[in-house]
């Protein structure tokens, strides 16, 4: 998933997508790690983690986020609707304005 994020709303914003979709993919990640322990040596797992990743990158008009996760094949659809929803109306969101000191 990709999203680009006003610069100056940035970190709180990328910081509750990270939530979002940690939250949303808790259990799949959790089974991937199962599964993969059972079909691989530990060596070979032992650095490997399915918790989801983000890369952040500056682009002209704000920071492009991209979110990678891992689910299973059959909700692939239904998850990427959940989490793109989650997205949208976080975004849409206003801004809190900072406190007006006098």
């Amino acid at each position: 998933m990709e999203f680009v994020v006003p610069t100056a709303d940035a970190p709180p914003i990328i910081e509750a997508i990270r939530k979002i979709v940690t939250e949303e993919t808790a259990e799949n990640a959790r089974t991937a790690e199962e599964e993969w322990s059972r079909a691989a040596t530990a060596r070979a797992v032992s650095s490997f983690s399915a918790e989801p990743a983000i890369d952040v990158r500056p682009i002209a008009g704000g920071m492009r986020v991209m979110v990678r996760y891992i689910t299973r094949a059959n909700e692939r659809h239904r998850l990427r609707t959940r989490l793109y929803q989650a997205v949208v109306e976080l975004l849409g969101r206003p801004a809190v304005a900072a406190p007006a000191t006098t």
